[in-house]
């Protein structure tokens, strides 16, 4: 019975595609633990994600970052956000034109 499952395991390994994910282009995280960091990425896919946080009066973690991609509507979408005592504000930019189709049926 455990071989069945173990060949179970590795026909779906062998069944599924291969990844074709997004590479990484840069990568930096500056965290040494004492209450403020930075964290950056970058990926081939256009992909994008910064983050800076740091403590507040010794005692509120405040974060102000920003992530970011390429939907597959032509849009880059870019989400911008603060977090800190007040609460977790955002706001999104889409940028560039859709490139969607409308058709109308008569």
């Amino acid at each position: 019975m455990k071989l069945f499952v173990v060949l179970c395991f590795v026909a779906v390994a062998c069944a599924a595609p291969p990844y074709e994910g997004a590479e990484v282009l840069r990568y930096e995280n500056d965290n040494i633990g004492t209450g403020t960091y930075r964290f950056a990425v970058e990926q081939s896919d256009g992909t994008q994600q910064e983050a800076v946080g740091e403590l507040k009066n010794g005692e509120v973690a405040v974060v102000k970052g920003s992530y970011s991609w390429n939907a597959p509507d032509g849009l880059r979408y870019v989400v911008t956000y603060e977090a800190d005592e007040l609460g977790y504000r955002s706001t999104i930019d889409k940028q560039g034109v859709a490139n969607t189709k409308y058709t109308s049926v008569v």
